[in-house]
């Protein structure tokens, strides 16, 4: 006999019982051993729901942590050029893009003095050369 292994919002499987006999099953047999696996639902579906708070909570962690380090190169970045805050994060946000890199990565290269302020902004702020006349786009 297969009973089934149904959640309020989606079937989870089922649990086959097997007898030695042909007539073992009585009604009440079944019931009980219905609400046996309705008590092993609860447990699955709390189980689940454990699982996917721990998981929210781990990525809400890892967003606050990318933050903060973000946060910290804006002010190194803000302090050593004279820029806003604002200024400092588009600039920080501009070489991610034009280096195809990921900001808390670079975030993290500003904190730790690999990529220095400097080196960033100057290549954020560098004069453009004019385009010539009759170029491409115009």
């Amino acid at each position: 006999m297969a009973l089934p292994l149904v959640s309020a919002d989606a079937s989870l499987g089922a649990v086959s019982v097997l007898a030695t006999s042909a007539n073992a099953f009585t009604d009440g047999n079944i019931r009980l051993a219905q609400g046996l696996i309705d008590l092993a639902v609860v447990g699955i579906c709390l189980a689940r729901s454990a699982q996917q708070g721990w998981q929210r909570s781990e990525q809400l962690q890892g967003a606050l942590q990318s933050r903060v380090v973000i946060e910290q190169a804006k002010g190194m970045l803000a302090q050593s050029s004279g820029l806003g805050v604002d200024q400092a994060f588009d600039a920080l946000r501009g070489y991610a893009r034009n280096h195809r890199l990921n900001l808390h990565a670079l975030a993290g290269e500003v904190v730790s003095r690999t990529v220095l302020p400097e080196t960033l902004l100057n290549h954020v702020y560098a004069p453009t050369r004019p385009r010539r006349r009759g170029a491409k786009g115009q």
